[in-house]
């Protein structure tokens, strides 16, 4: 049994997330590739195109590149959005951030010369890999000096599409600040809004007039939930002898055309290997399977597109099969689990699990024998790594 990953397909829809009011730390990043386009002097400054590092699914839909402004916001509309409304700052009714994520959005100015005012940095390994996108003493609002007022990030998290928005006060005196913070959806109306008090987030209450600053390293949370309109159990891959066998099943299929199995080198850019006929319709479980012999000895990225009658396409989360692996000696079982993990072994192997942030949980050996895990670990997501004498994988496990 190879690498193997759950997976959903992904539409844009109206955004939906949980919200959560944290007192975290504030980490600045050590070397952050430099965005340029905001730099000491700058005023309303929009970034040219970035990339991500991995796909991030915001709204439900895909994407792997961004921009930011110097005005305290970052959008993946990478199609000519511009930064000229000073103090808009409307999360309910401003078009030219959509869809974007607005951490410390107002008219900010930049006049601390300690380059870079903004950089980003990919941390972590996939699947749990994280983006962070800094604003280093922002001057909250324009006509600032230096040191500057307020200091922050957007963290953007691979595989569960969390996003973070954490803060850092700097020593300056706000100049009549009046920020937004929270999401805007692809749709003018569909935004998150932090309240004044910095509390709680809205869907119907657009706040506008914040000023006042964030306490020190607090962190707000956006965990997403989305609705799926085509419901895939499962998509998993595995190593056999020279070739990669790749599995998934449906419990509803609405308008489905085709499968098309795409393959990366690097998990950004894709081709098509093949294209698999769907069942049109259906309300009950369909099971597909496909092989595809790799391009390269290393690591190989998977995922599926679906496509409708109407050309319409959504994307799954991204599988990576390590194709210098020997067949593993092992089967881990139920996962999801609701109560405790099993794994069968062929073999003594050394079993390390971390949280999805990489706190590691626990380590031990394990012979050759079944095993359970995992009884008192909380819901949510964990990966797994077993290493035996000729093998090792790292698995995805969630808690129910």
């Amino acid at each position: 049994m190879g690498l193997s990953f759950h997976s959903n397909f992904l539409v844009s829809q109206p955004i939906n997330y949980t919200f959560s009011n944290l007192a975290g730390v504030y980490s600045p990043l050590v070397g952050p590739t430099a965005i340029p386009e905001i730099y000491w002097g700058a005023d309303n400054e929009l970034s040219g195109i970035y990339n991500i590092g991995f796909s991030f699914n915001f709204g439900c839909a895909s994407y792997t590149q961004f921009k930011v402004s110097a005005d305290g916001w970052l959008t993946f509309n990478l199609g000519g959005a511009v930064s000229f409304a000073d103090a808009i700052n409307d999360l309910s009714g401003y078009a030219g951030m959509r869809p974007g994520l607005a951490p410390l959005w107002d008219d900010l100015a930049w006049n601390n010369n300690n380059p870079p005012q903004c950089g980003y940095q990919l941390s972590g390994i996939l699947p749990n890999r994280i983006l962070t996108v800094q604003w280093i003493k922002a001057n909250w609002k324009i006509l600032g000096t230096a040191p500057g007022e307020m200091s922050f990030q957007i963290k953007l998290y691979e595989t569960s599409d969390r996003i973070e928005f954490i803060y850092h006060q700097e020593t300056g005196t706000m100049n009549a600040p009046s920020a937004s913070i929270g999401l805007a959806g692809s749709v003018i109306g569909d935004y998150y809004s932090v309240n004044a008090a910095l509390t709680t987030a809205s869907k119907a209450i657009n706040t506008q007039n914040i000023a006042t600053k964030p306490a020190e390293g607090k962190t707000f949370r956006w965990d997403p939930v989305c609705a799926l309109p085509i419901e895939l159990i499962s998509f998993t891959g595995e190593k056999l002898g020279n070739k990669n066998l790749f599995k998934w099943s449906t419990a509803t299929e609405n308008n489905n055309c085709f499968f098309t199995l795409e393959y990366s080198g690097d998990g950004i850019s894709f081709n098509e290997i093949k294209k698999i006929k769907g069942a049109g319709n259906s309300n009950s479980t369909k099971h597909y399977e496909t092989m595809d012999e790799p391009f390269n000895s290393g690591i190989t990225y998977y995922r599926l597109k679906q496509t409708d009658f109407n050309n319409s396409y959504k994307y799954s989360n991204v599988l990576a099969i390590d194709n210098n692996l020997k067949e593993n000696n092992f089967n881990l079982y139920p996962n999801p689990s609701d109560r405790e993990f099993s794994i069968q072994l062929n073999e003594v192997s050394s079993v390390t699990v971390y949280s999805y942030e990489g706190k590691l949980i626990e380590q031990f050996n394990a012979m050759n024998e079944n095993f359970s895990f995992g009884k008192d670990y909380s819901a949510g997501i964990y990966f797994v790594k077993i290493s035996g004498t000729e093998t090792s994988s790292a698995f995805k496990i969630i808690k129910q």
